[in-house]
């Protein structure tokens, strides 16, 4: 995954499958985490501070933060 910006937006670009690339939005929508810094699982991008997990493709949060504990 890259971090970058287009226009002033900043993006998150990454590889969903085969040699197909997305960029969506750079920080969840939870508390701004650097999606950079999270996973790449399965087509889904992992926030690392919270867990949230977001469609690589549309940019669709399709799970919400954990709690922590």
């Amino acid at each position: 995954m890259l971090a970058g910006k287009v226009g002033d937006e900043a993006v998150l670009a990454g590889a969903s499958r085969g040699d197909d690339l997305y960029a969506v939005g750079a920080t969840c929508t939870h508390y701004g985490g650097p999606l950079v810094e999270g996973l790449l699982v399965d087509g889904t991008v992992r926030c690392p501070w919270h867990h949230a997990c977001f469609d690589l493709k549309t940019g669709a949060a399709l799970a919400a933060p954990r709690s922590p504990g």
